[in-house]
């Protein structure tokens, strides 16, 4: 996409993976209010975008981002596992 716009010596390569984890964030957040059945959409759409930044490039904030995504991504796990939304 423009992920080499962000590159370089005097940009800063994280804001790309730092709006992926946002939009994330905004999803679930967004999905708290809805019904159940809505709410495995949004788990989807979350998921979606967790799992973006999980397979991003190295980046700057690549240590501090990886933390957060991680602890959304076992969330995630927990969540679909206590609502019957897992797969398995």
């Amino acid at each position: 996409m423009f992920r080499s716009a962000f590159k370089g010596s005097t940009r800063d390569d994280y804001i790309l993976p730092a709006a992926h984890y946002e939009m994330a964030v905004l999803v679930w957040a967004e999905g708290q209010t809805e019904a159940p059945a809505e709410m495995k959409k949004h788990a989807d759409d979350c998921q979606s975008w967790l799992d973006k930044v999980a397979k991003w490039e190295a980046y700057v904030l690549d240590g501090r981002f990886s933390m957060r995504v991680q602890a959304g991504i076992d969330t995630l796990r927990w969540y679909k596992h206590e609502h019957g939304m897992d797969s398995s």
